[in-house]
């Protein structure tokens, strides 16, 4: 009966060991899962102070090209009104009056 009890009390602290070693082992890949999730939480608010950055960037350029779109439709708006009214002078009479009347031969002094 004695040799029977010690039996079950060797295989019992077997059977603890063994499962002390599975919790060790299980305790060491949760503190290792942690450490991971504690680097990912820390990257994560790293790149979204960056999408903040990049968001506000685009905010502004987007305010650029508003402002630039609206002086584009202005400025196409102004030079279609003033050219709808005007007729567009031909070539051949605008050079006509933008040529300089100058002799064709320079005249030179004698002496």
């Amino acid at each position: 009966m004695k040799k029977m009890l010690e039996v079950q009390r060797r295989d019992q602290k077997l059977e603890i060991a063994d499962l002390e070693s599975i919790i060790f082992a299980l305790e060491a890949q949760l503190d290792a899962k942690i450490e991971r999730a504690k680097a990912d939480a820390e990257k994560i608010t790293v790149l979204e102070a960056q999408i903040a950055g990049q968001q506000e960037k685009i905010v502004d350029a987007e305010a650029r090209l508003s402002e630039r779109q609206t002086f584009f439709d202005e400025l196409k708006a102004s030079l279609t009104s003033t050219t709808m009214g005007q007729k567009a002078p031909s070539k051949r009479n605008s050079s006509k009056k933008t040529q300089i009347e100058e002799p064709e031969t320079p005249e030179f002094p004698f002496e």
